[in-house]
């Protein structure tokens, strides 16, 4: 019989570290795992490291930024494949015991929702956000990256991206910002 996946529960960063702290010590807490999204500390990181330990049987620290392809400012990290890789290989090799998947960023409400999202409709086959509000806006680019490295076909992709440029000029970036070319080469192979 195949186990059931954990249950996902996103979190900024201060409820994920008050969660760890209360709940590490006493083994009739749930067992966990986590996803620590991070700025890179070579920008406005953190720099905190989540370790197995306790209650806690897997954990994951990975950085970038919160931004896309056409939204990547000077000295912010986009998600690489290599990411998105590193969180489908601990996704997939979860512990059997672990009972809840932590997933954090800064805010709680773009990039851990988006992966958190991404892992739902792959583990249930449920196209459902985790979270029900105006306040949420899941990084679509980190959710597809996601998807891509299970090998799901992503249509979206292609309405994304146009929908992307068609919204940039309503942006308010620095005048001299320039839109990077790995987006329009993105767009046209899409």
């Amino acid at each position: 019989m195949k186990r059931s996946f954990p249950i996902i529960k996103v979190m900024d960063y201060r409820t994920a570290l008050e969660y760890v702290y209360r709940n590490s010590g006493n083994p009739q807490n749930p067992k966990y795992a986590i996803i620590s999204i991070q700025e890179p500390t070579s920008g406005y990181g953190l720099g905190l490291k989540f370790q197995k330990g306790g209650n806690c049987l897997a954990a994951l620290n990975i950085e970038f930024s919160d931004c896309t392809p056409a939204i990547q400012l000077e000295g912010y990290t986009l998600m690489s494949r290599e990411d998105a890789k590193m969180i489908h290989d601990f996704v997939e090799n979860i512990p059997e015991n672990v009972d809840l998947l932590i997933i954090h960023c800064k805010e709680g409400q773009s990039r851990s929702v988006a992966v958190a999202d991404a892992i739902l409709l792959v583990k249930t086959s449920v196209a459902k956000s985790v979270y029900e509000s105006d306040n949420i806006l899941p990084n679509k680019y980190v959710y597809y990256n996601i998807l891509e490295t299970y090998g799901m076909e992503n249509k979206y992709w292609k309405i994304w991206y146009k929908k992307e440029k068609e919204n940039f000029k309503s942006l308010h970036l620095p005048s001299d910002y320039k839109i990077p070319p790995e987006f329009f080469s993105k767009l046209k192979n899409s």
